[in-house]
């Protein structure tokens, strides 16, 4: 389960926030911390915010996606560098305080690698625990639909486990944080037309074959039954 908190209101929701994390223990929880433009500027205003809620889901929780969707200008980051510089605060205060909990990124949306690529391989003292990816299919058809010729969705994963094993930044432990075939009836907020969307079902069944993704990889087949 994944609950994003953001950063620019945490103090003020604190309560809020804490209610519902403690409602679901019992549940692997993801807690993704959402950045702002003042957070990503003020480096020691990070660390204390990043100080308050690791100290207030101390215990409940102990796994973090250190922002999210790096490569869209619009939630704030205008380089993998200056997200870089921004994991990095939480880095730090892991290894000085919290070495028991389980920092995830980059968090890339969509197929472009070269932007995870650059997280990966970069001179930052940085170590992704697991590797998240907003990982999005098609938006007009099926996601055993092919970009570029080969990459259909289980191949999109063939790709990303394979950089995460060669790079000496992270584990080659993958989450898979959002997928957008989308679902029926939800226009004007699907992100293609009613013609491209599916049922819960078909949803779901999609999503079972990328969660229950392993290596060696699987080949792509439609699933057309409940299991």
């Amino acid at each position: 389960m994944q609950f994003r908190v953001f950063l620019r209101d945490f103090t003020q929701r604190k309560d809020e926030y804490l209610a519902f994390v403690k409602r679901c223990q019992g549940r692997h929880l993801l807690i993704t911390l959402v950045q702002d433009s003042d957070c990503i500027d003020d480096h020691s205003g990070l660390r204390s915010v990043l100080e308050d809620v690791f100290a207030t889901f101390n215990g409940l929780c102990s796994e973090y996606q250190v922002g999210n969707t790096i490569n869209r200008t619009k939630w704030g980051f205008f380089s993998v560098r200056q997200y870089l510089d921004f994991y990095q605060v939480a880095q730090q205060l892991k290894d000085e305080k919290y070495p028991e909990l389980t920092l995830v990124g980059p968090s890339v949306i969509d197929f472009e690698y070269h932007y995870l690529i650059r997280a990966m391989f970069s001179l930052a003292n940085v170590h992704f625990d697991k590797v998240s990816s907003l990982l999005y299919v098609d938006r007009r058809g099926a996601p055993e639909n092919t970009q570029l010729g080969i990459f259909d969705t289980v191949n999109k994963i063939n790709l990303l486990h394979s950089i995460c094993r060669l790079s000496p930044k992270s584990s080659d432990r993958i989450l898979l944080t959002e997928v957008n075939w989308p679902l029926s009836g939800t226009a004007p907020w699907a992100p293609t037309s009613e013609t491209e969307c599916v049922s819960e079902d078909d949803y779901a069944r999609f999503y079972y074959v990328t969660t229950c993704w392993r290596w060696p990889a699987v080949k792509w087949r439609r699933f057309t039954g409940t299991s």
